[in-house]
């Protein structure tokens, strides 16, 4: 499953946006190069923790250079009836934090459409569950515009 993080990163982020894609296999970086660079790990967290993402490297500005993201594959078997639709959800999820987007509940999405930045267990196959809104997209072009423009 942990192929499944790239094709997510390429799917979600981008296919769906202005975002610049592209596997590193080494891992290097180029500091204040103008863009936030993610890197995948998959290990345990705590119980019922699918997913983290921390800024790794900040800016003199403050702004992130680099973020990790850690699935936990343990974690969305024991939860999820679906584990693959579930890890799919979790990666896209925490890839949108670290373009800057945030947790929001199922009763108030931003944009009316679900999306995989909805917190909680979302097994289902939903596509829907698998990417962001059109107004997630917005926000994460205009971040985007903004760091490489």
């Amino acid at each position: 499953m942990a192929d499944n993080a790239e094709a997510v990163t390429k799917d979600a982020l981008g296919a769906r946006t202005q975002a610049t894609v592209k596997k590193d296999p080494t891992c290097d970086f180029v500091a204040d190069d103008g863009r936030t660079d993610v890197v995948f790990e998959e290990h345990g967290l705590d119980p019922n923790v699918l997913g983290e993402t921390w800024c790794h490297d900040v800016w003199a500005s403050g702004e992130c250079d680099r973020a990790d993201v850690v699935l936990s594959q343990t974690t969305i078997n024991q939860v999820a009836s679906n584990d693959e639709n579930e890890y799919t959800h979790t990666a896209c999820h925490e890839l949108g934090h670290t373009a800057g987007l945030s947790h929001y509940s199922k009763g108030s999405p931003p944009g009316g459409t679900d999306d995989c930045m909805i917190s909680g267990v979302y097994d289902n196959g939903a596509v829907t569950w698998r990417t962001y809104n059109p107004h997630h997209v917005g926000h994460i072009n205009a971040w985007f515009d903004e760091v490489t423009g």
